[in-house]
């Protein structure tokens, strides 16, 4: 088995031709707002950790009767499917099922391994907006439960139908340090015990109003500001 550094992830695939999970940009025409590229929480967000995709094109029907009847673009290579996971664990295990009603559970076809210590956090992928379904959430102990890895779309509708395409994430997911998972309480404290924060604070606002004034904007609309703030703060 390979050797994992702490945070890192290994994708065993196990089945031909999936998409492979990577790490991915932000592409305005997904989200909601276009503008909120420009800002820097957003975007870190919205493409931490690697995104894992559907191995088939498919439609996908939920009828009235709360079943799903699925069409893929490669009927082949979808009976094929079947016959590896038989050869390779003895039951011939299609690439989606539902379980739990109106959940639509999608196999990806990679195992998924990290490092003693490291969890795996499964996300919707974040702010990227579906009005028919989300991503369950669920947090993955992938440093000792190294299974076929599977995703499941929660509907948010009764009767619909969707589809799925292989260039567009079907969940993001993110390694997680076991030891930042410790409840511990957070401590509360309030601003007046803390001045260097407010001065902090003080400073950052004429930073951002200064930054405006200079490019000929003067307005409290900081697009930029945060960055330039935590490059500088960071030097």
């Amino acid at each position: 088995m390979t050797t994992l550094a702490r945070g890192q992830i290994e994708f065993v695939r196990y089945q031909a031709a999936v998409v492979n999970p990577r790490a991915m940009g932000l592409d305005p025409a997904q989200i909601s707002d276009p503008a909120a590229v420009h800002c820097g929480p957003f975007v870190a967000a919205s493409t931490l950790g690697y995104f894992l995709f559907p191995p088939f094109e498919a439609e996908v029907v939920h009828t009235s009767e709360s079943e799903f009847r699925v069409t893929t673009d490669d009927p082949l290579r979808e009976r094929l499917w079947s016959e590896v996971a038989r050869e390779l664990h003895g039951s011939a295990t299609p690439w989606w099922c539902s379980k739990i009603r109106g959940v639509f559970q999608i196999d990806t076809g990679f195992l998924i391994s990290t490092a003693p210590g490291t969890k795996v956090l499964v996300l919707n992928p974040l702010n990227r907006a579906n009005d028919l379904f989300h991503t369950q959430a669920g947090l993955v102990e992938t440093d000792v439960f190294r299974v076929p890895f599977t995703i499941n779309l929660q509907l948010k509708q009764g009767e619909c139908s969707f589809l799925l395409r292989k260039t567009e994430p079907i969940a993001q997911i993110i390694p997680i340090d076991e030891t930042a998972l410790q409840r511990e309480g957070p401590t509360i404290s309030d601003i007046r015990s803390h001045p260097e924060l407010r001065a902090e604070w003080i400073c950052y606002r004429d930073f951002a109003f200064d930054m405006h004034r200079e490019a000929g904007r003067e307005t409290r609309r900081t697009r930029s500001a945060y960055q330039k703030w935590i490059r500088a703060r960071r030097k």
